[in-house]
C-alpha cells in the first residue's frame, strides 16, 4: 500500500485533525503479551515488540553495529544493547474517551501532551532481532498511564515525525473498528516515504539518561529540596548555580519569598476585584467590577507544567521558616509526597486550582513529575516559625556547610576569605572564625548557637571595603542577635550601648585612613582576648604560607640543580 493512502486509512479511523508532516507508519494489534496490569495474564513481559520491517521505524538502534559476538558469549546484562528514549505525543481527543479515570491530566487548552519512552534493540536466542518499546520503570509515567488504556485486540498506530525521531501515537479501541481489512492489511508493515530523511540524532535522543535515576529531561532531579545552612552559608548561590541557571525559559521558574505575613492566599491564589467589559442586558458593553480567581505563584507554575510536560519547571521557595509553612501549604501538603518517578503519590481537589489547570471544576490534583520545588531556610534555632516533622520529611534535606576553608573552595571564596577587613590587619575569614568558636564556647545563654554564626558570605565584598557598612551590618548583628545575652564576653564596652561601639570603631577606622593612628579599630571594640586570638591566626597563617612558599622554592632550586649535573635531564633546546 502506498503511503499516502495508508495515512488515509489511519485517519478515518482516529476521527483527528493531523496537520503533522510524517515519513513512517506502524499499525500493530495488540496481544494479551503486549499489555500491562491485569489483562497480562502471564505477567512476563512489559515491553511491546517490534520485529521484521517495523523494526526500521527506529532508525539507528542497532545492535549488530556494536556487538557482533555469539548470543551465548553475550552476559545478560548487556542483552540490551542499545538504548535510548524517544519523544512522543499522545492526544486528547484520543486519550480522554479511553480514560474514564482521568488518569493522564491535560492543562487547558492543551490538546496534545509529549511524554518520553523506551526504545532499546535486542537480540533473541535465535540471533534474529528485535525492537522493544517501552520500559516502565524509566518511561514517563503519563505514557505508562497510556499504555493502561490499552487492551487485547486494540490496535496501536505510531506515526514517525518526518526527519526526526519523534512520534504520535494513538489507539484505535477494538469496537471502533469496523468490519474491514483495509486496518489489518497494514498490521505488520513499515509503510514509509520513498524520500530518505536526515535525523539529528544529538538533538532527538536522549541518551542513557536511564543510567543516572533521574528525570528524562535530565536537567534537576524532580522533588522537593530544602537547602539550610547558616545565614551567608551559600544557599541561594547554589539555588541559582545548580538549579535555577538550568531553567533557561523565564516563565518555566518562578521565585517567592516566604514572610511572617504570607498566607496561603498569597501562594495559591484568591478571588479579586477585577474591571472587566460585559454586555448589559440592552446590548452595550460596559465595564463592571467582576470578581475572579488570580493565580498564586504556586498555581501558575503548576500550570506551567502541565502545559509544557516536556519542559522542567522550578519553584523556588526563599526563606521558608519565615512564614509559616504548614499553614501557607494547606491541603497542598499532602502533594509533597510523590513516587520514584517524581510524581504525587497522592491527589487532592480544589476547585479554583481545578478550573485553571483543566477548565474543570471537579479534577484531582497532582504534582506532575517535570515540576522540582526547591526552598531555603537557616537552622532550626533562628526559625520565625517551627516546621513540624511530618512536613520537613516531605522534603528531601541538604545541609550547605560553611567552610572557610579547604580544597573545595572555588578562587571567589578563597579571595573573599583572605580579604582583609576595612584599615584592619584581621582577614574577614580569621575574624568569622574566631567569632564562631567564641559564640560555640561561650555560655551565652541559650542552646544551639550554630544558626546564628557567621556564614562564609554572611558579609560581601563591598562591607568589607567600607567600615561603615562592616560595622552596621556584621557588628550591629552581634550585638543585637548572636551576643544578645553575653556582649562582654565579645565587646570590649558594653556600659554605653551599641551606638558606642559602633562610633568607636568608624572613628578609628577614620583615624587611621586620616594617618592620625595607626590602631587596628577591631582593637577599639573587641575584648582583647578575642582580638589577641586573631592576630595569633594571622600569623600562623602567614608563617605557614612563608613554609609553603621556601619549599617550593627549595624544590625548585633542587630541580636546576639536578639538572646542571645531568645535562641530559635538560629540557630540550636548553643549553
Amino acid at each position: 500500500m502506498e503511503f499516502d493512502a495508508a495515512l488515509d486509512t489511519v485517519k478515518k479511523y482516529l476521527h483527528i485533525s493531523l496537520d503533522n508532516e510524517y515519513d513512517g507508519i506502524i499499525v500493530k494489534k495488540m496481544a494479551k503479551s503486549n499489555l500491562i496490569g491485569e489483562e497480562n495474564s502471564t505477567g512476563n513481559q512489559t515491553h511491546i515488540a517490534i520485529t521484521g520491517a517495523q523494526r526500521d521505524a527506529f532508525p539507528y538502534i542497532c545492535a549488530a553495529q556494536y556487538l557482533t559476538c555469539p548470543h551465548e558469549d553475550i552476559d545478560d546484562t548487556i542483552k540490551r544493547f542499545f538504548m535510548c528514549q524517544v519523544k512522543v505525543n499522545i492526544y486528547r481527543s484520543n486519550v480522554e474517551p479511553l480514560d474514564k479515570s482521568n488518569t493522564i491530566r491535560f492543562g487547558a487548552g492543551q490538546e496534545k501532551k509529549s511524554v518520553y519512552t523506551t526504545v532499546w534493540r535486542r537480540r533473541g536466542k535465535n540471533n534474529e532481532e528485535q525492537v522493544q518499546l517501552s520500559a516502565l520503570n524509566l518511561d514517563d509515567s503519563d505514557f505508562v498511564e497510556f499504555r493502561k488504556l490499552i487492551h487485547t485486540n486494540d490496535y496501536i498506530v505510531i506515526l514517525k515525525l518526518q526527519a526526526c525521531l519523534e512520534y504520535d501515537w494513538f489507539i484505535i479501541p477494538k469496537e471502533s473498528i469496523a468490519i474491514s481489512d483495509d486496518l489489518k492489511a497494514l498490521d505488520g508493515k513499515f509503510i514509509h516515504k520513498s524520500t530518505s530523511t536526515v535525523v539529528k540524532i544529538d538533538q532527538n535522543v536522549h541518551m542513557d539518561a536511564l543510567l543516572h535515576n533521574e528525570t528524562t529531561k535530565g536537567i534537576i532531579p524532580s522533588s522537593n529540596i530544602l537547602l539550610y545552612g547558616v545565614p551567608g552559608c551559600g544557599k541561594s548561590h547554589k539555588v541559582e548555580d545548580e538549579y535555577e541557571s538550568k531553567i533557561t525559559t523565564e516563565k518555566n521558574k518562578i521565585r517567592v519569598v516566604f514572610h511572617p505575613d504570607y498566607t496561603y492566599s498569597d501562594f495559591v491564589g484568591q478571588l479579586l476585584p477585577v474591571l472587566k467589559e460585559v454586555e448589559n442586558a440592552q446590548g452595550v458593553k460596559e465595564e463592571k467590577l467582576q470578581y475572579e480567581f488570580v493565580l498564586g505563584p504556586f498555581t501558575q507554575i503548576l500550570k506551567t507544567a502541565y502545559a509544557n510536560s516536556d519542559q522542567q519547571c522550578l519553584l523556588i521557595i526563599e526563606e521558608l521558616n519565615r512564614g509559616n509553612a504548614p499553614a501557607i501549604f494547606g491541603e497542598i501538603f499532602q502533594l509533597l509526597d510523590r513516587n520514584d518517578d517524581g510524581k504525587s503519590k497522592y491527589s487532592i481537589y480544589n476547585r479554583d486550582i481545578s478550573m485553571a489547570l483543566y477548565d474543570e471544576p471537579n479534577k484531582p490534583i497532582e504534582l506532575p513529575p517535570n515540576l522540582t520545588i526547591v526552598a531555603t531556610m537557616i537552622t532550626s534555632d533562628q526559625n520565625v516559625f517551627t516546621m513540624d516533622t511530618a512536613f520537613q520529611r516531605r522534603w528531601q534535606m541538604k545541609h550547605i556547610p560553611n567552610r572557610f576553608t579547604g580544597e573545595s573552595l572555588d578562587e571567589k571564596t578563597i579571595n573573599h576569605v583572605a580579604k582583609h577587613l576595612p584599615n584592619s590587619e584581621i582577614s574577614w575569614g580569621v575574624f568569622a572564625q574566631t567569632i564562631n568558636k567564641k559564640m560555640h564556647t561561650a555560655n551565652l545563654g541559650f542552646g544551639g548557637t550554630e544558626d546564628k554564626s557567621l556564614g562564609v558570605y554572611f558579609a560581601t565584598d563591598n562591607d568589607l571595603d567600607d567600615a561603615e557598612r562592616f560595622a552596621e551590618k556584621v557588628l550591629k548583628y552581634l550585638w543585637d542577635d548572636a551576643f544578645k545575652l553575653g556582649r562582654k564576653e565579645l565587646f570590649n564596652d558594653c556600659s554605653q550601648g551599641l551606638s558606642t561601639v559602633i562610633e568607636a570603631y568608624e572613628d578609628a577606622a577614620k583615624a587611621k585612613i586620616e594617618k592620625q593612628s595607626a590602631e587596628d579599630p577591631l582593637k577599639k571594640v573587641l575584648v582583647p582576648a578575642v582580638y589577641d586570638e586573631m592576630q595569633k591566626k594571622m600569623a600562623e597563617m602567614a608563617a605557614e604560607a612563608q613554609a609553603k612558599a621556601a619549599k617550593e622554592v627549595s624544590e625548585e632550586e633542587a630541580a636546576e640543580s639536578a639538572a646542571e649535573d645531568n645535562p641530559a635531564q635538560k629540557p630540550a633546546g636548553e643549553e
